[in-house]
């Protein structure tokens, strides 16, 4: 379900130095993944970036949170991030994991919440 438009790193350009400045940074941007770094992608790779990006700034922003905030963020988004395909690298890094997988390491004496 589509939100309102926020502005991204390229939309902040804008209001200081206008399309040119914009452009530049595309063009040099580390997240460009389309041939040639070029200014405009294809749809996979714009596509390709933007879900690099969103997974990059949810992990960093759960990492800032204390444990418990942090869990019950990702319980309220479950299904959000699920559709999203994020739920999964939340995971992965050791952010999120439910409580029965807890209590389930908990009773055979490993785990522990990756830092």
């Amino acid at each position: 379900r589509p939100g309102p438009a926020r502005p991204g790193p390229a939309r902040s350009y804008f209001g200081r130095g206008g399309i040119s400045e914009a452009h530049s940074h595309v063009v040099r941007c580390d997240q460009n993944t389309s041939p040639g770094r070029g200014l405009f992608a294809d749809r996979h790779h714009f596509d390709q970036a933007s879900r690099r990006r969103q997974r990059q700034q949810l992990l960093g922003f759960l990492r800032g949170l204390p444990g418990h905030i942090s869990d019950a963020v990702v319980i309220s988004c479950q299904r959000e991030l699920e559709e999203r395909g994020l739920l999964a690298a939340v995971r992965e890094a050791g952010l999120f994991r439910p409580a029965e997988e807890e209590e389930e390491e908990e009773e055979l004496g490993v785990g522990g919440r990756a830092a």
